[in-house]
């Protein structure tokens, strides 16, 4: 681990010379995330119908921390826990658009101080602190920025614009767009075992890989940071075949949850206003088999990350294109 999480910038915590004088080899730190993936839903957790033989794989050859808990719930307040080494009772970034107090150093500005340009493949969430920005700046009008010292090999955002040109490169209709990538194939409802329009090789995980694979390949020789930050398993949930019927929405186990609303809403006074707030049918049936695709469908694209940069340590060659590989 080359990154101590300390919430202060004082100069006991920083070394004076970067990682790089450490070996004439190059240093590489490949951090990958995932959203909304349960700790549970891994087969080597004991779970009982998730698949995940590629990130069991991985685990074996390294070291898995069965007690390594999220801070926060939504992604953004956890991402910026996770990102900054603080709870979110110290870094407040408490919600989407809540901003990330700039007096706090994270991950991307201390990895400067040890001599690496830190790259995102994907994206952080991050609000900007108001303090300093003038109030017309456009990074005051979306939540959706960088971790403050982070560098841009490819920004995700909602709009997907880089991923929808690639697919209309490869002869996806003209009119593709951020309302109709992800409805499934037959106009069915999005959150249903019907298979995405588009395929497995043409989706937004193995675009992002490719990208990434594609900028390793000119870099070899390069000390580098990068974070990898993928936005499946979160909705929305379709996934291209044959991922999307891989698991039977019968067979899935129920949620674990109180006897009753009531009891329910007893364990925290937030739990019996969203009861309220929320019609049962915003909630959609067999949500979860729907979601576990993606879990399947996204490993695979870690793994070849993974396997790629293996090979590159061990002096192997290894390809980096073609997307989609199956577990």
């Amino acid at each position: 681990m080359l990154f101590h999480a300390c919430p202060c910038r004082s100069s006991h915590c920083i070394r004076k010379y970067p990682l790089s004088s450490y070996s004439g080899s190059p240093q590489k730190v490949l951090l990958i995330t995932a959203d909304q993936w349960r700790g549970d839903c891994l087969g080597l957790a004991g779970h009982p119908m998730v698949q995940t033989p590629n990130l069991d794989r991985l685990a074996a050859e390294g070291v898995l921390f069965k007690k390594h808990y999220c801070q926060a719930v939504p992604c953004g307040p956890s991402r910026a826990s996770l990102l900054t080494g603080m709870y979110l009772m110290i870094h407040r970034c408490v919600n989407y658009g809540t901003p990330l107090d700039n007096r706090f150093t994270n991950l991307a500005l201390e990895s400067r101080k040890r001599g690496f340009n830190p790259t995102l493949f994907g994206y952080t969430d991050t609000s900007m602190d108001p303090r300093g920005l003038h109030p017309n700046d456009p990074d005051l009008k979306t939540y959706e920025n960088m971790l403050p010292g982070m560098t841009a090999g490819l920004k995700v955002d909602d709009q997907h614009k880089a991923w929808i040109g690639w697919l209309k490169k490869k002869g996806y209709p003209a009119d593709l767009n951020r309302e109709t990538v992800f409805l499934p194939e037959g106009g069915e409802e999005i959150h249903s075992s019907a298979p995405s329009s588009y395929r497995r090789e043409h989706s937004d995980s193995v675009f992002l890989t490719d990208t990434l694979l594609e900028w390793f390949s000119t870099r070899e020789e390069e000390d580098w940071f990068v974070h990898l930050s993928y936005l499946r398993p979160h909705p929305p949930w379709v996934a291209p075949e044959p991922f999307n019927t891989l698991y039977d929405p019968q067979k899935v186990p129920p949620p674990v949850r109180a006897t009753s609303l009531e009891e329910e809403g007893r364990q925290h006074p937030m739990l019996s206003v969203l009861h309220e707030m929320k019609p049962k049918n915003d909630f959609f049936e067999s949500s979860s088999a729907v979601s576990y695709t993606h879990l399947r469908a996204h490993e695979t694209e870690a793994d070849r990350v993974c396997r790629l940069v293996g090979e590159k340590k061990r002096g192997g060659g290894g390809g980096g294109g073609g997307g989609g590989g199956g577990g």
